[in-house]
């Protein structure tokens, strides 16, 4: 784990050149008499058939062996340049290997051909010209299938990776086919972009390249990911992801498809994010356009607070008529736990105002958002009574309830996904 963190700071100067002076030649032998793939070259590299793969396999075989070699017979201490320069050939490796681990499907996505809702957006859509070649996409029966350097890449909640703009990985492991569908679709578009803009791709910050990802892949849930845009590390919590989807959520509601889809390409052309946002929304940056986002949805919350009461009446008579023939303790902890549900609701909806435009969450709408969270881990805690007595379809339904009424909270959303491995352990 040390060693990945150390390429956030290390990768992209120690790689560009595998050790090379900044003026060298990406091919030449250079890298302490070691030559080989680079980042460029890889970025580059044109991969349309499986093919393909075993060229980019033997020199990074041979630039590997070559830089053993040198360490044994020259230097026995390796530097961080070829240490880190080791670590990519590896990963090279794996992932243009002809071998494959049981359950493994291999292909190669051609970026200009492919049919896939993403890329077929950014072709049509936002008009980008495709990037020669394609992505290698390698999918893994489970993370424990992996070459140790791929499964380097992953960590408990990650399910797809795009490395070097070219190379993706995706853990199947319990995913149905339109999860799979979904997560490969997510890191496709992330692989389109990178591979059409190279290194310059760091120049759009994490906002745009996560939220354009789940805004193009239409995704109906959210798969961490971790990507790397010719080098750096980026790894997001849930609730990062949340904003990210919430920010692009609220481009489409201002915008329109058609104005996201010019503030895309403005901000992809330019290589700035920034300076799309100006264009089209007059807002300085992201944080600015969270802050937006943030003031939008809240409202939206506070027009979805009376149409949850009613639905929550009538799952109430529904709760009572299916156990009308004996009134149970279980049943009292219901009828209490859903008048705390519609109690904080009702002061969520008199604490919150509408927000002034430009301004900042008030004390009032802070203790609203309480009552909301407070509201949610009611609305959970029926829904573990009702799993308890069988009534499986009607807990995952609180559950999601909770998610959807306080996507912004962390609390709820742990606390939701706590309720959902309970439900999934239950044995009725």
């Amino acid at each position: 784990m040390l060693r990945l963190l150390m390429w956030m700071a290390a990768t992209i100067p120690a790689l560009i050149g595998a050790g090379q002076p900044a003026d060298a030649d990406p091919g030449s032998e250079d890298a302490g008499g070691v030559s080989g793939p680079t980042v460029e070259s890889i970025i580059r590299y044109p991969f349309r058939t499986l093919d393909d793969l075993a060229e980019s396999y033997a020199t990074s075989y041979t630039a590997l062996r070559e830089l053993k070699v040198k360490h044994r017979r020259v230097d026995p201490v390796l530097t961080q340049s070829d240490d880190l320069y080791e670590q990519f050939l590896a990963e090279v490796m794996s992932f243009t290997t002809a071998s494959r681990t049981e359950g493994e499907r291999v292909s190669v996505v051609d970026f200009g051909a492919s049919r896939d809702a993403a890329l077929l957006r950014l072709r049509q859509e936002v008009m980008l010209q495709a990037p020669p070649g394609g992505a290698v996409l390698r999918v893994y029966a489970s993370k424990e299938a992996m070459p140790v350097p791929v499964r380097a890449l992953f960590n408990d909640k990650v399910s797809g990776i795009t490395r070097w703009c070219r190379f993706i990985a995706v853990d199947a492991h319990s995913r149905s086919q339109r999860e799979l569908r979904d997560i490969i679709s997510h890191e496709l578009s992330h692989a389109f972009v990178c591979a059409s803009l190279g290194l310059e791709s760091r120049r759009l910050p994490r906002w745009f390249h996560e939220g354009l990802a789940l805004y193009l892949s239409d995704a109906q849930d959210i798969y961490t990911s971790q990507t790397e845009y010719g080098g750096e590390r980026i790894a997001y919590s849930t609730s990062q992801y949340n904003e990210y989807r919430l920010m692009f959520r609220y481009l489409g509601a201002i915008l329109g498809r058609d104005g996201v889809i010019e503030f895309v390409r403005h901000a992809i052309v330019q290589r700035s994010a920034e300076d799309a946002l100006r264009a089209v929304m007059g807002i300085r940056d992201g944080a600015a356009l969270l802050l937006e986002a943030e003031r939008w949805q809240r409202t939206r919350d506070i027009a979805g607070v009376a149409l949850v009461l009613a639905p929550a009446a009538l799952f109430l008579y529904l709760l009572h008529r299916r156990y009308r023939w004996r009134v149970t303790r279980y049943q009292e902890d219901v009828l209490d736990l859903t008048e705390q549900v519609n109690q904080h609701l009702r002061a969520a909806r008199q604490e919150i105002p509408e927000p002034p435009p430009g301004g900042t969450i008030t004390t009032a709408q802070t203790v609203g958002r309480h009552h909301v969270e407070e509201a949610c881990f009611a609305l959970i805690d029926m829904s573990r009574l009702l799993a308890r007595k069988g009534s499986r379809d009607e807990a995952f339904e609180g559950v999601e309830k909770a998610r959807r009424f306080a996507p912004w909270s962390d609390r709820v959303l742990r606390a939701a996904e706590d309720a959902e491995d309970e439900i999934n352990g239950i044995v009725v």
